[in-house]
């Protein structure tokens, strides 16, 4: 039987203890009063991420995105800033020139390819057709 690389802690986690937040069972907060810490923290800071505010109220991230507060800062973060647009850059007057012409030289490489095989015999010829 081979054994697994990474043991369990004395607490039956991988993780060591203390490594996540915890509230003992008796200790639940209850969603009106995360919510009035969550908008205490916000007022104080309104770049919280949803995982620091888990962190520091303590609740699950599952509640904070419930919450009145964190909701009515995502609705004005979203009004605020809106969506990012990708930045348009113009094309040159150089590059306009260059589109609708062909090249050349590209021209008679293509031509030069396509007479070398149609020399060349092939060495691979099909035997059923």
């Amino acid at each position: 039987m081979s054994k697994n690389k990474r043991s369990k802690t004395a607490g039956g986690s991988f993780f060591p203890k203390g490594f996540w937040p915890t509230v003992a069972r008796g200790d639940k907060i209850t969603k009106d009063e995360a919510n009035i810490r969550a908008r205490d923290l916000i007022k104080e800071n309104p770049n919280h991420t949803i995982r620091s505010l888990a962190k520091k109220i303590p609740c699950s991230i599952g509640l904070v995105c419930q919450l009145p507060a964190w909701r009515a800062l995502q609705e004005y973060k979203k009004k605020t800033f809106g969506k990012k647009r990708p930045k348009v850059i113009p094309l040159t007057k150089k590059l306009k020139a260059c589109l609708g012409s062909k090249d050349d030289q590209l021209q008679q490489l293509i031509a030069e390819q396509t007479k070398d095989d149609k020399q060349t015999p092939r060495l691979y010829v099909r035997k059923h057709t």
